[in-house]
């Protein structure tokens, strides 16, 4: 498996992107005990794990999908 990775470098930015979100999404749950407004927090959480999901290299994915994901990173990256 990490041969494949190594020798792939669309497939090491997937896992990068994946553990990237996962993370982030982890500490979204972890913070919810600590902040006001809860309901705008788990919905963030939520997009972050979806994300990680999507991103996730077991998920086979086209050339086209690999574009939009890109452009969805993106815009909510920005925004």
């Amino acid at each position: 498996m990490m041969n494949r990775i190594s020798n792939n470098p669309v497939l090491f930015l997937d896992w990068v992107l994946c553990c990237l979100f996962g993370s982030l999404a982890l500490c979204g749950f972890a913070t919810v005990f600590f902040v006001a407004d809860k309901q705008f927090l788990v919905g963030c959480t939520f997009g972050l794990s979806l994300m990680s999901l999507i991103w996730s290299p077991l998920i086979h994915k086209t050339g086209m999908v690999r574009v939009i994901l890109i452009l969805m990173t993106l815009f909510i990256a920005i925004f």
